[in-house]
């Protein structure tokens, strides 16, 4: 259905303003330009698909009644219409639609931490789990999207009416319920086999040493709390460790030391105590060697996410009438792209400076 949606004002411009028309009769906010659900980028797609006919509920029903009684309509036209609206106005229809958007909105937080440059594979790990859990509380009770439909239509089942559309009431909350059960369990087990790396790599598993959230509450518990993994890490790392200078021998001792001073720090403190402990010279002196594992696992890629940002970065800045730009100055422009400062926050004054002060040709009377 949203695909048909899609494919009926993508080909016909007047339709689109056709529609714009009617959301400004209405009285209503500005239309969003219906979306196509096939894409690379699958939640986004639909998403933007799903949002663009929610938000455009109103105006869209009365544009596709009117093309409807419109003769002027071709029949192909008249056909799509009738087939929309119909969906469109089925209560069990729209009523999945707003399951979808929890849905939805559910795993777009999970694709956007796991996008992040700072997430780790700990946090990670845990957003999945976080996911999977939130997915299973919408198998048993509505969330904010479908929550908001129903109060909307009200406790009533005898209410039909829907901003201002009849729709049609049908005996399938049995279905409903079957159907947004099989719909999060496919989603919990696809989540499942997708991540199970997370928790079989024995690398992934090691890391969750560094989520203090994770750590044991007594101390008995906490002496030998990941010494094994520590352990593998050494062996596991040891060519790139000894390199770097690092006394592996030491490496046990100082997780101890670690351990006894970051379960020391208040709660709200413990979880940033390694980037706390990376900045502060001091603190870190007392414990280098270790430190060394913290630098590894810290940064170890979660995702190909930040190369395909740099591969856009790149396509933007080297663009067709900017094709001649060197390997060293396209570099620099990206990482100028890539870590500097906004726009809007970025004073020129310095760079003009040191540029109207350089040797290279400069136009004349460029500056008074």
């Amino acid at each position: 259905m949203m695909e048909m949606n899609y494919k009926l004002y993508k080909v016909s411009p007047k339709l689109y303003r056709e529609l714009h028309e009617m959301a400004e009769n209405m009285g209503g906010e500005k239309v969003r330009k219906p979306q196509r659900t096939q894409g690379t980028r699958w939640l986004a797609h639909l998403g933007n698909a799903l949002d663009a006919i929610m938000k455009n509920f109103a105006p869209l029903m009365s544009h596709l009644e009117d093309l409807i009684a419109d003769r002027r309509s071709s029949a192909d036209i008249q056909g799509k219409a009738k087939r929309i609206l119909k969906i469109m106005t089925d209560f069990p229809t729209l009523k999945f639609m707003f399951f979808l958007q929890d849905i939805l909105d559910s795993m777009s937080k999970l694709s956007q931490n796991l996008q992040k440059d700072s997430s780790s594979l700990a946090e990670a790990s845990r957003a999945v789990d976080a996911t999977s859990f939130q997915l299973g509380s919408l198998a048993k009770k509505p969330g904010m999207y479908l929550q908001s439909f129903l109060d909307e239509m009200g406790e009533s089942k005898d209410q039909t009416v829907f901003r201002g559309q009849q729709l049609k009431r049908t005996e399938m909350e049995e279905e409903f319920e079957a159907n947004r059960s099989d719909v999060v369990s496919k989603l919990q087990r696809h989540l499942t086999r997708r991540f199970e790396s997370l928790r079989r790599d024995e690398v992934a598993a090691a890391i969750t040493i560094l989520n203090t959230r994770q750590w044991p509450q007594t101390t008995e518990d906490l002496e030998s709390y990941g010494n094994a993994a520590v352990d593998f890490i050494c062996r596991h790392f040891s060519t790139v460790l000894t390199q770097h200078k690092c006394e592996l021998a030491n490496v046990m001792y100082e997780w101890q030391e670690a351990k006894l001073y970051v379960s020391s720090l208040p709660t709200m403190k413990r979880h940033n105590a390694w980037m706390d402990i990376m900045l502060d010279e001091e603190l870190k002196a007392h414990i280098p060697n270790f430190m060394h594992l913290v630098e590894i696992l810290t940064v170890l890629p979660l995702s190909t996410a930040a190369c395909e940002r740099g591969f856009s970065c790149m396509k933007r800045v080297k663009c067709d009438w900017r094709s001649s730009l060197k390997v060293d100055m396209l570099s620099k422009l990206m990482f100028v792209v890539l870590n500097g400062p906004e726009v809007k926050d970025y004073n020129a004054a310095g760079a003009l400076n040191v540029w109207w002060k350089s040797e290279r040709a400069r136009r004349p009377n460029y500056m008074d």
